[in-house]
């Protein structure tokens, strides 16, 4: 089951990434520098992917279970839900 989610993850992390990166080279055509919402977005996906596979080497036994890891892990989701607003 995890392995499906993790699967499922890292192709929407895909498509992610490909949107992003075109967004950002056609904004960097026409300045010619990052702008503040294409930084947020490489940060949004940076910390999605992390959660990601953070919590596959939890499931996997690779990360013992430990308070820090919790915070952690909570921490980067709650980041990653603020950075930028979801529509």
């Amino acid at each position: 089951m995890g392995a499906g989610f993790f699967g499922a993850a890292i192709t929407v992390a895909v498509f992610d990434c490909t949107k992003a990166g075109r967004q950002s080279r056609r904004m960097w055509g026409r300045s010619r520098r990052a702008n503040t919402y294409i930084i947020m977005l490489w940060v949004d996906i940076a910390t999605g992917v992390t959660v990601t596979v953070c919590s596959w080497f939890y499931l996997t036994g690779a990360i013992e279970p430990s308070l820090q890891f919790l915070v952690s892990i909570s921490t980067c989701c709650d980041h990653h839900s603020l950075v930028l607003p979801k529509h």
